[in-house]
């Protein structure tokens, strides 16, 4: 996704700099549409329904948990519009590195960097254990067969590899069949609840009050985490 541009080559030379290698995206690597699929795809909306969506409700704040993730919304909303703009004239690689160095500094970014990586190296560890965990678990329940959870690990991270090291259009269009897998079974569930009346109590606009979103500081920051997460992968 990235090629090394040495200025020194004919017409290649930024102004003011003659013998320094500079490192940008590579340009027509993937298309749009694989771009699109690959930031929404990154977001897990699976992962967030079966692993955060269950913290905020069962030891957050309950009903109110939409209103956690209403908040999170504005704030994250805030976050992408200053995201897209800085995007226009940062084309370097880096990711959060990149953008918070021009921003505040090498020092701020390197460190935003590392801490970066590692939540991505812990959450990554965390994905392989729920992959495991639910794939024991769907084979004992349909196939009665109880698979040891570290075979499904080496499976995710045996395919992992091959999409990552192959061209990056195949993982577009292997997370975008499986982002559309997830998306109908979301819908599905969710027009399930609406036609369903929304619980044995009906509906209520209280849990989209965002004053309520702030009735549990853990069903807070559990639903931050799942829009975080979305905004980490785009």
């Amino acid at each position: 996704m990235s090629e090394i541009i040495d200025p020194s080559a004919p017409g290649k030379a930024p102004s003011g700099k003659s013998s320094e290698a500079i490192q940008r995206l590579k340009p027509n690597a993937v298309g749009l549409v694989g771009v699109m699929f690959m930031a929404v795809a990154t977001a897990a909306p699976i992962t967030a329904m079966v692993g955060n969506v269950p913290i905020a409700v069962g030891f957050g704040n309950g009903a109110y948990a939409p209103a956690g993730y209403f908040v999170a919304t504005i704030v994250l909303t805030l976050f992408a519009i200053g995201y897209a703009a800085m995007s226009k004239h940062i084309t370097a690689t880096g990711a959060f590195y990149g953008y918070i160095s021009h921003g505040l500094g090498r020092i701020v970014g390197l460190g935003a960097g590392f801490l970066t990586a590692l939540a991505y190296m812990v959450f990554e560890a965390s994905l392989i254990g729920i992959f495991s965990f639910f794939g024991n678990d769907l084979f004992k329940s349909f196939f009665d067969v109880d698979v040891p959870w570290i075979v499904f690990a080496v499976v995710m991270l045996a395919v992992n590899t091959v999409l990552t090291y192959f061209d990056i259009n195949l993982a577009a269009k292997v997370l975008g069949v499986f982002l559309i897998t997830e998306i109908v079974m979301l819908a599905l569930m969710a027009l399930s609840v609406v036609f369903t009346g929304g619980g044995p109590q009906g509906w209520s606009l209280g849990s989209l009050n965002p004053l309520n979103g702030f009735q549990s500081l853990t069903g807070e920051v559990a639903g931050t985490d799942g829009s975080m997460i979305a905004v980490a992968g785009s």
